[in-house]
């Protein structure tokens, strides 16, 4: 991953990345739209939703049921809920977090966070797992007018940490969130669930890892 920009910065998914929650956005999903009367076999037709935020989602599953009458503020309120009872109750950090934060610190970048989560979510992994010291900036796309792939949640991250984008390393596990920093104009690592490793999309990003314990100091330097 060779680079005339020095990296200066490193912005850091959340779900998916730090905390295995993304399992249980489909869990929540299924549990709440069902309790709404909504057949939970919608999800199947969907694209992939990785990285939407909640209230996107939400907005898709009424679509495609045509359903014009449930409360969606409601329903997004609810699934947030349940996943953030879901990660204090199973504290689901994933492999190679402190890892790859400790290799920030020591590498002198600054670090950030992206998500499309609720702030209020963000703040309870960040305090549950105590990683507030590695954090500069806590940055979510929940009352942005665009949430990723829109690239605005990883500008504001920058903006926040002081550093130009080009000079930003993103680490995503989605699709979405992969497109939302390039178009930022950032370097970006993916960290795709094993079932979408094979992807071919992923050939966008500077580099992949099965695993956060597989960043390197030589990677945060942009040598190779």
């Amino acid at each position: 991953m060779p680079t005339t920009h020095p990296i200066k910065a490193v912005i850091f998914d959340m779900d998916g990345i730090l905390i295995n929650s993304e399992p249980y956005w489909k869990i929540a999903e299924q549990k709440v739209f069902s309790d709404h009367g909504i057949d939970p076999s919608i999800q199947q037709k969907l694209p992939d939703t990785t990285g939407l935020r909640i209230d996107q989602v939400v907005k898709l599953w009424l679509h495609v049921a045509e359903n014009r009458t449930a409360n969606a503020a409601l329903i997004t309120q609810q699934i947030i809920e349940f996943v953030i009872e879901k990660v204090k109750a199973e504290r689901p950090l994933l492999p190679g977090v402190h890892h790859a934060l400790q290799l920030c610190q020591q590498s002198g970048v600054k670090i950030g966070l992206a998500s499309a989560s609720p702030i209020s979510m963000i703040t309870t992994v960040v305090t549950l797992f105590e990683l507030h010291p590695y954090f500069i900036t806590l940055s979510s796309a929940e009352s942005l007018p665009y949430s990723k792939p829109h690239p605005q949640v990883y500008l504001n991250a920058a903006k926040a940490l002081g550093v130009d984008p080009l000079q930003c390393l993103a680490i995503e596990d989605s699709v979405n969130g992969m497109i939302a920093a390039k178009a930022a104009r950032m370097k970006v690592i993916t960290v795709p669930a094993e079932e979408q490793a094979h992807w071919p999309i992923w050939c966008v990003a500077d580099r992949k890892l099965s695993s956060l314990n597989a960043l390197t100091l030589e990677m945060l330097q942009g040598k190779k």
